[in-house]
């Protein structure tokens, strides 16, 4: 997790979305690099959510904090200077890109066939995301929709 928030190269003051909050753990190193009104973070799971705001809430740490669909970013925030996922999806969710400033990063750990992930920095620039494949083993749970059907076990 340090590692990607080091690829991340957040400047100050700069507003970052999270996506997939879980234990709250990224979401307090956040908090502590820029403070916790440039800090917003998703989760699916409500009760994930719920804990990890006590957990960020015992050192003082109160980001904006939204229970949903992660792939949707958060349509009434932004926009945002740096977006990381801490969830594998699929594709890079339009929603992000129409969530980014003008010059923002979005990184973030692709999944595709064959359970092969791709770590990926991406900057925006005219609506667009370019960039490229990072060389690291950076990997997170798959999101809802990559997720393959459990195997009957009878």
């Amino acid at each position: 997790m340090v590692r990607m928030l080091d690829d991340l190269d957040v400047p100050d003051r700069a507003d970052v979305l999270e996506v997939g909050t879980g234990t709250g753990y990224s979401t307090a190193l956040l908090c502590a690099r820029l403070g916790a009104r440039y800090v917003t973070s998703v989760e699916h799971d409500a009760d994930l959510s719920s804990a990890a705001g006590e957990r960020l809430a015992a050192p003082g740490h109160r980001p904006r904090l939204i229970v949903g669909d992660g792939a949707e970013g958060s349509p009434d925030g932004g926009p945002y200077d740096r977006i990381i996922a801490t969830y594998s999806p699929g594709r890079v969710p339009a929603p992000w890109l129409a969530q980014a400033r003008p010059g923002a990063v979005i990184l973030v750990s692709l999944v595709g066939g064959l359970d092969a992930y791709g770590y990926v920095k991406l900057h925006v620039r005219d609506g667009e995301a370019r960039g490229r494949f990072i060389d690291s083993d950076v990997s997170f749970m798959l999101s809802r929709e990559t997720r393959r059907p459990e195997a009957d076990a009878r």
